[in-house]
């Protein structure tokens, strides 16, 4: 692809000229517009690899201009400028088709990671145009095979499946955002590709801090040292010595575990972004399963899959943001209610137990207007952390709201989770803060109630129940759990 052409579609005029000059001295071929209307009239002139839309354009909203550049038959994408960039605010505009939302003014280094992953989308929207003209080409002249010799005939009939390969593959990898369905689909492809002894792809998407390792098989752990030892030495101390999530992606075929290390080995790496975001890595022991074109093709299908596992990731993070608090990383008051319906509903089915625990800071608006808000959210989220060590992994902790937190505790009934609340009881108040070199003491009061209780008809019920029990230990003189309103 030639330099990339951006539009800069903004009303502030400053804001624009920074954001103009720097995207030019990048080397970005870049035009810009005041208006939607001026917008418009330069679309009908050229088209753009990337637009850049402030959303307080009057006249042009993100889901309009998508909609336009669509009826176009345009394949620009769209990076979304705002002066507010809430969760629902950017979920809102993505889901209109934007590709990302940044907050104003636009910091060149977050702007470059969004432009680089649009340019990489593009180039493979464009390399499966032209794996499909390859293909049109090459029946095109099976058709015509009597003008071709023998060997001809079965070099194109080569050609057209493996473009037919590609191209079912690119439609595969598109069908799904979800990271361990994509990783699926790239494994059976590959397995049907060449029939390997093992298919490892070692995936840094989210974090070089954190790699995930997805194998066709099970591996032994000496196998394993032996086949990460001669790889990219960045992603190879990582994998040595950080968290690594590992799991087995199954075939069509059940394959028994691997003990021994197969002779030959190919390596690609998984670009995307700019980055080398993983590799991929095949292991066979039969020289003869080499064919003459296979590197280039295994080098489409790695650029492929890292794009779309970065599409995958995006995705995920997305929505793992607009479930979470900002402050705490705790479920939000929506993902809460969303997986108390949930949970309620498979209490409802199974006959198990479920129990629920409302807890409120005692005295949280002294200390914010003692110590300030930075202290207050210290607090809260150091809070957060003790609920955290408290729980169960299946347990569910969310932020209610303000000092407020709620705990979805699954197949318990009150007995057992009154002793999980007194334990975060005596955990808060043994909890040792300081904030500016002064100490913050803290307690917490709790109400509770589950299933059990004959007043619970729906989900609703154990939210209201638990807050009047809440109230009722605040009343009481605070740093206490009540069960009963």
């Amino acid at each position: 692809m030639d330099t990339a052409s951006i539009l800069i579609i903004d009303p502030e005029n400053s804001h624009r000229d920074n954001l103009a000059s720097i995207l030019n001295t990048e080397g970005f071929n870049v035009t810009s517009a005041t208006s939607g209307h001026n917008a418009l009239s330069v679309l009908t002139a050229h088209e753009p690899d990337l637009i850049i839309l402030d959303e307080g354009v009057n006249d042009l909203t993100p889901t309009d201009l998508a909609r336009r550049l669509q009826a176009a038959n345009m394949e620009s994408f769209i990076i979304v400028m705002s002066r507010q960039t809430d969760l629902d605010r950017s979920m809102k505009w993505i889901m209109s088709g934007a590709l990302t939302c940044l907050k104003k003014p636009v910091e060149y280094e977050k702007l470059r990671p969004a432009i680089e992953a649009g340019l990489d989308n593009k180039k493979a929207f464009y390399e499966i145009l032209r794996l499909t003209d390859d293909l049109r080409i090459s029946n095109q002249k099976l058709v015509k095979n009597q003008e071709l010799s023998l060997s001809e005939q079965s070099a194109l009939r080569e050609k057209s499946e493996q473009l037919r390969f590609l191209n079912k593959l690119s439609t595969d990898l598109s069908s799904s955002l979800e990271t361990l369905a994509v990783i699926e689909v790239a494994m059976s492809a590959l397995y049907s590709l060449m029939r390997p002894d093992l298919i490892l792809i070692i995936a840094a998407f989210a974090s070089h801090d954190k790699l995930g390792y997805y194998t066709n098989r099970r591996v032994n752990t000496e196998v394993m040292r032996m086949m990460t030892q001669g790889l990219n030495p960045e992603l190879s101390t990582c994998f040595s010595s950080s968290e690594v999530e590992k799991q087995v992606i199954g075939t069509t075929e059940k394959l028994p575990p691997l003990t021994k290390l197969p002779r030959y080995t190919k390596v690609f790496p998984l670009l995307a972004a700019g980055l080398n975001q993983g590799l991929v890595t095949i292991h066979y022991s039969d020289e003869s399963q080499e064919t003459a074109d296979q590197d280039l093709l295994l080098e489409s299908v790695s650029m492929q899959l890292a794009q779309a596992l970065l599409n995958a990731h995006q995705h995920e993070q997305a929505l793992y943001m607009a479930s979470r608090d900002s402050l705490t990383g705790l479920f939000n008051r929506r993902s809460f209610e969303e997986q108390l319906a949930r949970e309620f509903e498979r209490t409802l089915r199974y006959n198990r137990p479920m129990s629920l625990i409302m807890a409120d800071l005692d005295n949280f608006k002294a200390i914010n207007d003692h110590y300030g808000h930075p202290a207050g959210d210290f607090v809260i989220n150091s809070v957060a952390r003790v609920l955290e060590d408290c729980l169960r992994t299946t347990d569910i902790p969310a932020r209610y709201g303000g000092e407020e937190f709620v705990v979805i505790l699954p197949d318990i009934a009150l007995d057992q989770a009154s002793h999980i609340s007194r334990r975060i009881r005596e955990d808060i108040k043994k909890l040792t803060l300081s904030f500016g070199g002064t100490p913050i003491n803290l307690t917490i009061s709790q109400g509770m109630t589950d299933t059990n209780n004959p007043k619970v008809k729906r989900a609703q019920d154990l939210v209201r129940i638990a807050d009047q029990a809440l109230y009722r230990a605040k009343i009481e003189g605070r740093d206490t759990v009540r069960s009963r309103p």
